[in-house]
């Protein structure tokens, strides 16, 4: 007659050797033959949307061949909440007033400027082409900061002696006096660009040279002493 224990020592034995079997399986049987062998080769085994080059590191990253590092290209600032476009420039009411603040040649500066100013959403800026004349063949952009809308130059003077934190006393000026800079600045781009080899320096506005004075990468505009007609349909 076969005992409780008896009985629970043949289970123990039973399941010992079950595992055991089991186990022996496992490593009798090479593990590439338990899957099947596209799962194996894992890319490009006619699955669609992958090439032959896919995850081919070399390819998709230069790297020179190893003999030198590939130079890291500076990314373009990004336009920030100030930015305004031409168009909108062009909108503004000819006889009202702003303040120049200033006129940068690298669009970081403006960031720079009113990171810490708790007046910024009276800030706008334009970008504009710096044409290449013969003292500065070289052609690029100018990012034009005003502040504020006024209605007389009285306000406009009342609040650039007031404002404090800014590269130099912001100047006003007549929206007038920069929309027609703005189309100088764009007509000359277009004549440049149409004959590129042209080295007469453009004609400003008021008809005299459009030399800017730089101060580091700090550019004064002259003052126009009188507002012109708005060419608006030349843009």
């Amino acid at each position: 007659m076969i005992t409780a224990k008896s009985q629970q020592r043949l289970g123990n034995a039973l399941l010992l050797a079950f595992v055991a079997g089991v186990v022996g399986l496992w490593l009798s049987a090479p593990v590439k033959a338990l899957f099947a062998e596209h799962v194996l080769a894992n890319v490009g085994y006619g699955e669609a949307g992958f090439s032959d080059s896919f995850g081919a590191l070399p390819v998709l990253v230069k790297d020179n061949g190893g003999a030198q590092p590939v130079p890291i290209e500076a990314a373009a600032p990004q336009r920030i909440a100030q930015y305004r476009d031409k168009d909108w420039l062009l909108t503004q009411d000819a006889t009202s007033y702003t303040l120049q603040v200033a006129v940068f040649a690298d669009e970081r500066r403006i960031g720079d400027l009113l990171s810490a100013r708790s007046d910024k959403d009276q800030f706008h800026y334009v970008v504009l082409p710096l044409v290449p004349t013969v003292d500065a063949p070289t052609p690029g952009l100018r990012y034009l900061v005003t502040y504020g809308q006024f209605a007389t130059r009285q306000q406009a003077d009342e609040v650039a002696a007031a404002l404090e934190g800014l590269p130099s006393m912001p100047l006003p000026r007549a929206w007038a006096h920069i929309q027609n800079e703005a189309l100088a600045a764009f007509a000359a781009q277009a004549a440049a660009a149409a004959q590129p080899d042209a080295a007469a320096a453009p004609a400003a506005p008021d008809g005299s040279a459009s030399g800017d004075v730089s101060r580091g990468d700090l550019i004064q505009l002259p003052v126009n002493p009188t507002p012109g007609p708005i060419p608006v349909d030349t843009l």
